[in-house]
């Protein structure tokens, strides 16, 4: 990736490799992540991914949207 790119990752915790991402993100390899999920969920409390400035994290609520719950349901239905 460029030293530009903002990784964001909505899909499941397992598709990147954090300590990876850790030190792309440290090393300014990337500029930023945004992360809706993460292995494990929820991240232990002292994991170095949630004192880096340039990430957002979401507690796995990226598709919790008005018109994503109605499908679901219409879905379940």
């Amino acid at each position: 990736m460029k030293p530009n790119a903002i990784l964001i990752n909505i899909s499941r915790g397992g598709v990147i490799d954090q300590d990876a991402l850790v030190k792309a993100l440290q090393n300014g390899v990337i500029r930023a992540a945004a992360l809706d999920v993460s292995e494990p969920e929820p991240l232990p409390r002292n994991h170095p991914i949630l004192q880096l400035p340039n990430v957002i994290l979401t507690p796995h609520i990226g598709g919790a949207t008005e018109k994503t719950t109605h499908e679901m349901l219409e879905k379940m239905i």
